[in-house]
């Protein structure tokens, strides 16, 4: 596989990954009852944010695939110093922290400390982004710091569930599909993220089709997440969310 091979793949696993965060919002709509409530109106924001820059990047790509297309922006893009997608990865990682972070703060009612480690972790991207890293290179430190954070999000909530809802049956439990989603994401994705940062001026070849290959794993945490929002119920008084539909 040349070059241009594993960029097209790479490209084609991206549309699947954006049809699935489709099929997620698709789901939201048809159980749209259940986010009159803040912790699911948070999801649908952050759904919708995925959305939006994933369709964004990929109409970016493809436009700009084209030379005609591409002169006709390449004086903005070198003004902004942008020659990749990596630019839109901050805004990714924001939205983790400030909705997926809201979402398990809300739903099991966590301590005021952690808002104040989701303050520190968003001051952390904007700091990173202005003065660190950039947002016109791949950010390694950031990104393993949003995998360390999803991975620990999901853990977290896996905790609270175990303790929580003794015999229960944990698979219809919309927390259980949603900590599962955000550790597969975290972990898998973090795994892949550590080796292509090494690869990527070695061989770009491995590097597009490692990231072709965490799309296929983004794709199987959403359908793990929408499967979980097919289950969600309103939030008790308690604000757990209700165990069973």
């Amino acid at each position: 596989m040349n070059v241009y091979e594993a960029q097209s793949l790479l490209l084609w696993s991206g549309r699947m990954t954006t049809c699935a965060i489709a099929l997620v919002l698709f789901v939201m709509i048809y159980r749209w009852r259940v986010f009159k409530n803040v912790p699911y109106l948070l999801l649908l924001i952050a759904y919708l944010i995925s959305l939006t820059l994933n369709v964004f990047v990929i109409w970016l790509i493809e436009y700009t695939s084209k030379e005609d297309n591409y002169l006709k922006i390449k004086p903005i893009l070198d003004h902004l110093e942008i020659d990749d997608t990596f630019f839109v990865d901050p805004i990714f990682f924001l939205k983790n922290y400030i909705f997926y972070g809201g979402f398990v703060w809300f739903s099991l009612k966590k301590s005021k400390s952690f808002v104040l480690l989701l303050l520190a972790l968003t001051l952390f991207t904007i700091i990173n982004t202005t003065w660190g890293e950039s947002y016109k290179n791949y950010q390694a430190w950031g990104t393993i710091v949003d995998n360390i954070f999803l991975t620990s999000l999901g853990g977290m909530t896996l905790h609270v569930l175990f303790r929580e809802t003794l015999n229960k049956n944990l698979i219809r439990i919309p927390l259980f599909w949603f900590s599962i989603s955000f550790i597969v994401t975290g972990v898998i994705g973090g795994l892949i993220d550590v080796l292509s940062n090494y690869m990527y001026k070695e061989t770009q070849v491995l590097f597009f089709q490692l990231h072709a290959l965490k799309n296929m794993f983004s794709i199987l945490a959403y359908l793990f997440f929408a499967y979980g929002v097919y289950l969600a119920a309103p939030m008790n008084r308690k604000g757990l969310i209700k165990v069973f539909p």
